[in-house]
């Protein structure tokens, strides 16, 4: 398969503006639904409250995990906590069936391989907020600089999801779902200190009072950072980062049947970037910016749960790099914009115990524009209307399941339909899961794809030209798997075969002058994991994929998608007010791209180990620290880039509470 423009980390990550929003059409929808049998009905107040039992990203209804078909990992906020993960790219680097590859150190372009599928076929959402950057090549979302501040859990759902979210979610989705006021009126804050001259300073304050709660957090963060070219390149000099940002949360519940949830996000950061040389001034700023306004409504009580929202996403993105001594050639200033916004309107109808029919319609504006220096220059605005309906079910109280349909219009291209089918069987006495799901999904070409432009630079690089005319990539998918609870559910196992072909592939043309709907790619693979309460002061999680990413026409690996890849959690709590977390992963042989030729390399394996302990002096006070790459290994992923080695970090957290009147 040709190797596509957003496949690769952007050395230069590229800016753009806004256009004026087209008028909202609203599309109507019909539907019905039919079912008879026996059980309890599926539903739950609150899938985002901590402590939940609950998962919501997999079928956008609170569900009980024991009746999700989906593949779905859940890390909480007191996982992240324990493991002392810092960005959300830690979060997801060791969850299975997923690869993140980050070009350098923290703060740097990191591209998420779910499944194998590409790195813009996972859809991020944030309070269900899509955060797709409509600017960015290939629509790709810069997750990197995300702090987990905030977070009080993040849902990762493998496999396609079209279905309920649309283009985008060929691999997946990740949910990161933000923390709401707890009952106690709680101040919170935290600071660290460690290698590369790091200091990360967080702050909070949440409380609930009367029929209304609130979440406040922010955060800064600054490092002197390593060289992001590593040494066989000849990168020496230092490439710093830092980022600050603030997001708030506020619930109104001024009746039983009536919400109103309000979220703002904005965070800024300032990365130092190597070009193909270890380049000291070339810089990106980025700023980016997410809210949204949700009121829900109840008129039948449980019966009929309606949502309507509106949400926004933004991004300003400016790349600068003047000359200098070792690049006296490069002279460029590029800004891009992107934003989305979105009218969402979701109905949740209990059409009996055992039936929940979700219908839903969005209507979605894109809008893009890129000036100064950037490689391809376009100004454009798409909309997006879409319709669908799912039906979740449940039999005799051991089969449950959900199945589901959309129809998506995006400008300028016929309509595309979407289905999914996710059956699931508990079999209560042995406390055993099988679960399968069969489904569809698509992704829509990206605004630069269809209309980016460049002059070119003749005689050596031809004028390029997007194309609008392209089709959409699509993608077929099926999983089947079980999951098994032994010992009084103190041991929980699984494993889930998976299988995707995806078709019409967006990629350039061999004269580089245009895109074109092409290449065709398989991959397939398995994911398993165990987690285990040895006793009751230690607990071992252990998770292994196997994966395989192929270009159909050649059979070739598709890059930066290991074979192998292993992760192990071990946790042990010597005394109560103490933790101490030992983290092991390891990723097997890939294919990449060299960094300077182009041409086709292998990479070689590695083996990381992180550690992490903290201890409780008193209920407000907490002392903390961690080794990262605790052996020094040192580590290209992806071919170029370098990964940090050794660090240490060490800190303390403040929390206290009072009880409101």
């Amino acid at each position: 398969m040709a190797q596509r423009r957003h496949d690769l980390p952007p050395l230069n990550p590229r800016p753009r503006c806004p256009i004026a929003p087209r008028r909202a059409f609203t599309l109507c929808l019909a539907a019905a639904g039919l079912a008879v049998a026996d059980g309890e009905p599926v539903r739950a107040e609150d899938a985002t409250a901590t402590g939940s039992d609950y998962v919501v990203t997999a079928t956008r209804v609170p569900t009980d995990p024991a009746r999700v078909a989906s593949s779905v990992t859940v890390i909480t906020a007191e996982e992240i906590a324990r493991r002392q993960y810092q960005t959300v790219v830690d979060v997801l680097d060791h969850v299975p069936g997923i690869h993140i590859a980050q070009s350098g150190g923290r703060g740097t372009t990191a591209s998420i391989f779910s499944r194998g599928t590409e790195s813009n076929h996972t859809l991020f959402l944030i309070n269900g907020i899509r955060a797709q950057d409509p600017s960015s090549t290939g629509g790709i979302f810069q997750f990197e600089t995300l702090d987990v501040n905030d977070i009080e859990r993040v849902e990762i759902v493998r496999g396609a999801q079209s279905v309920l979210y649309g283009s985008d979610a060929i691999g997946g989705v990740v949910n990161i779902i933000t923390k709401k006021g707890g009952k106690k009126i709680t101040a919170s804050g935290s600071a660290e200190g460690g290698s590369f001259s790091s200091v990360d300073a967080r702050a909070g304050l949440d409380g609930s009072y009367k029929s209304v709660d609130v979440n406040l957090h922010a955060n800064r963060f600054s490092s002197a950072g390593l060289s992001i070219l590593s040494d066989r390149l000849g990168g020496f000099e230092q490439d710093p980062y830092k980022t600050y940002g603030a997001s708030a949360r506020i619930g109104l519940h001024p009746a039983d049947w009536f919400d109103l949830d309000l979220f703002g996000k904005q965070q800024y950061a300032r990365t130092s970037l190597d070009t193909f040389v270890d380049d000291p001034n070339a810089v990106q700023k980025l700023r980016q910016n997410f809210g949204r306004v949700a009121a829900t409504v109840r008129p039948l009580g449980e019966a009929w749960t309606s949502t309507l929202a509106f949400n926004y996403n933004g991004t300003d993105r400016s790349n600068v790099n003047p000359p200098d001594a070792t690049d006296p050639f490069t002279n460029s200033a590029a800004q891009t914009h992107g934003d989305e916004s979105a009218i969402e309107w979701q109905n949740d109808i209990a059409l009996a115990d055992t039936n929940t029919l979700t219908l839903g319609i969005e209507n979605r504006w894109e809008r893009g524009k890129s000036a100064g220096s950037a490689f391809f220059a376009f100004s454009q605005t798409d909309i997006n209307k879409a319709a669908y309906v799912q039906d979740q079910f449940a039999l005799w109280d051991r089969v449950f399941g959900t199945v589901g349909v959309r129809v998506d219009k995006p400008d300028g291209i016929d309509p595309v339909t979407t289905y999914r089918i996710a059956p699931t069987y508990v079999h209560k006495e042995t406390d055993t899961k099988l679960k399968a799901t069969y489904g569809t999904g698509f992704k829509a070409p990206s605004l630069e794809d269809k209309f980016g432009f460049n002059a070119g630079f003749p005689p050596f690089f031809p004028p390029f030209f997007g194309n609008p005319d392209l089709k959409p990539e699509r993608s077929t998918g099926w999983d089947v798997g079980f999951e098994q609870a032994v010992l009084k559910k103190r041991v929980t196992f699984g494993a889930t075969y998976f299988h995707n072909t995806i078709k019409d592939l967006i990629t350039t043309n061999a004269a580089f002058t245009t895109t074109i709907n092409l290449d065709r790619a398989k991959t397939w693979g398995a994911e398993t994991f165990v987690n285990a309460e040895v006793l009751e002061n230690v607990t071992v999680s252990l998770n292994y994929t196997y994966l395989r990413a192929e270009d159909e026409a050649t059979g070739a690996e598709l890059a930066r998608r290991p074979r192998n890849s292993f992760n192990a959690d071990v946790t042990y709590k010597p005394v109560p007010a103490a933790s101490v977390t030992v983290g092991v992963a390891t990723i097997g042989h890939r294919s990449d791209v060299d960094f300077l030729t182009g041409s086709r390399v292998g990479l070689n394996g590695y083996t990381l180990v992180r550690a992490a302990a903290s201890y409780d002096i008193n209920e407000y006070v907490t002392l903390f620290g961690r080794l990262e790459n605790v052996f020094d290994k040192q580590v290209e992923d992806p071919d170029g880039f370098r990964q940090p080695g050794f660090a240490a970090y060490g800190g303390i957290r403040l929390k206290f509470s009072v009880e409101p009147k």
